[in-house]
């Protein structure tokens, strides 16, 4: 019985040329007898067609079958060709044949294994090696003593052994040829010992019938490129790797329904987040005035502003801001059952003249959004009304005013008439005031004393005046003035020495419709052609009452 010296492993047979179990070549027995033999079989190495340079993938499987099998199997299938065949290994003969025996021992094997070409080769004697010795080197445990191996069956699995009685077994058919695969070089045989192997042994090389132990899972993938244990069982290359069962939440159907939950809990969020905010107060305020600049609501100190607003908590208190600051002195504000409000503001002298921003707050603090934009004025402007209710600055009015005061010089009463026109005119210039005559044009005005003496004046004067925030300022320029006198007959003239100014009234209305002041009329120098009296001088000074009367 041979061991391979690869693995360790028994051959099968003992013309075997390779290891069933490792693939490695096994080298030829060495023979006992000292004589050659006469004959002797053709060996694979001695044919030209097949050499060591050939891979071990492209040689045939070599299997030990039994001779009688073979001639068998050849007798039944004369007609099979080159590719259908297996070059099988025989049992060399123990006794020494005839050598007219010979070609015709040659020519049955050559129809029984149809080897053809591989049995002409010529003849060699063996030559004698000496046989290993029985005790392994030191160093190297001795080979396990291991069962025959069958010789391996068409259907992959080994057929039962030959020395079983009765047993005829075709045989194996050939495999199919495989890609290349280098044959590992095998360690030289050195007598007396059984040397290391060159290449470790790999068990999964090749595919071993054992018994394998349940394993939980998938078994170990060997590495890409590993060829396969026999050549033509399956396709050369790694076996794809099986399919490892995915998570649920790794499929697509799994991605798309997590991403449907995000988006629908995302989309309820945001209802929920839309309803909460719809279902908020949100308060508004409107405001209106009578008084505008431009188009923005205005108002001045004693003037209100009325708002109105809606949405706010129910039967809250409203707190009314002026630029975000609360809004002192006012009265308290509630709004309704409903949310809404409606309040006057009045504009007192804490408020700054300028323009503002006015909103309001609930006490839930719900604030109006967006806040109404008003300006505050001083008083006559923007068409209301000034101080203790006067006219505004942009109002035209009559005021009727009567002098009453002293000429200074003459020691007599003054007493004068005279009618105010205030013309209104846009903010912030304020009224003008003047007069009927004072255009700076001559104008003549007559008249008859009590004594029954007739005067008539001729008198050029020009008017300055300025009425605002209830307040009167009027002066009055005397250009040019000739007084002639008539009595008994007799006419005397006067004539004004240099222009001076006439009347200076200054006041205030103290009420809607009346006023009230004080004048200076200057002093005024006359030249006179009256007997004994040559210079007529005047200054009356006094304070006057006013009537609005248009």
């Amino acid at each position: 019985m041979l061991h391979c010296q690869a693995c360790g492993a028994e051959v099968p047979s003992d013309g075997a040329r390779f290891c069933g179990n490792c693939g490695q070549p096994v080298s030829p027995p060495q023979p006992v007898e000292a004589p050659a033999l006469a004959h002797k079989t053709p060996s694979f190495n001695e044919n030209p067609s097949f050499n060591e340079d050939r891979s071990l993938a492209d040689a045939k499987t070599v299997r030990g079958t039994p001779p009688q099998a073979a001639s068998t199997s050849a007798a039944s299938q004369p007609g099979d060709n080159a590719n259908d065949f297996s070059f099988q290994e025989f049992q060399p003969a123990k006794e020494q044949e005839a050598p007219g025996q010979q070609p015709a021992r040659q020519e049955e094997a050559k129809t029984a294994y149809g080897g053809g070409e591989h049995f002409g080769a010529p003849v060699e004697a063996e030559r004698p090696q000496a046989a290993a010795p029985s005790t392994p080197a030191a160093g190297y445990a001795a080979p396990p003593q291991m069962p025959p191996r069958a010789p391996m069956a068409p259907g992959g699995s080994y057929a039962p052994p030959a020395s079983m009685p009765g047993a005829a077994y075709p045989p194996a058919a050939p495999a199919p040829v495989q890609p290349s695969i280098p044959a590992p070089q095998a360690t030289p045989y050195q007598p007396g010992g059984y040397p290391p192997p060159t290449t470790p042994y790999q068990p999964g090389a090749f595919q071993q019938q054992q018994s394998v132990p349940l394993q939980p899972g998938y078994p170990p993938l060997p590495p890409a490129g590993t060829p396969p244990a026999f050549p033509g069982a399956y396709p050369a290359g790694a076996y794809p790797p099986p399919q490892q069962k995915k998570s649920w939440l790794s499929t697509t159907a799994g991605k798309v329904t997590i991403g449907l939950l995000i988006v629908v809990l995302l989309l309820g969020g945001i209802g929920v987040y839309a309803v909460y905010q719809l279902t908020r107060p949100k308060p508004i305020i409107n405001v209106t005035s009578s008084y505008k600049v431009g188009s923005v609501p205005a108002g001045s100190t004693s003037t209100s502003l009325h708002v109105t607003g809606q949405q706010f908590s129910n039967s809250s208190d409203i707190t009314f801001l002026l630029d975000g600051n609360p809004i002192a002195g006012q009265p308290p504000v509630l709004s309704d059952k409903d949310g809404k409000v409606s309040s006057d503001l009045k504009i007192d002298t804490g408020w700054s003249i300028g323009q503002h921003t006015l909103t309001a707050k609930d006490a839930g603090g719900y604030t109006t959004k967006d806040g109404i934009p008003i300006h505050v004025v001083s008083e006559g402007q923007a068409h209301t009304p000034g101080p203790k209710g006067s006219p505004s600055d942009d109002q035209s009015f009559k005021l009727e005013v009567l002098l009453i005061g002293q000429d200074s010089e003459s020691g007599k009463p003054f007493t004068s008439k005279a009618t105010l026109i205030v013309t209104g005119r846009p903010d912030p210039a304020g009224g003008s005031i003047c007069t009927q005559y004072a255009d700076g044009q001559p104008h003549t005005a007559t008249d008859t004393s009590a004594s029954g003496a007739n005067t008539r004046e001729t008198i050029a004067s020009q008017c300055d005046g300025n009425y605002k925030s209830g307040k009167v300022d009027y002066t009055e320029k005397l250009l040019q003035d000739s007084l002639e006198i008539t009595e008994q007959g007799r006419t005397f003239k006067c004539a004004l020495d240099n222009a001076n100014t006439a009347l200076h009234l200054t006041g205030d209305f103290d009420g809607p419709s009346t006023a009230k002041g004080t004048f200076d009329n200057g002093s005024q120098s006359y030249t006179c052609d009256i007997p004994g009296t040559n210079k007529l001088l005047t200054h009356a000074t006094g304070s006057w009452t006013g009537l609005k009367v248009a």
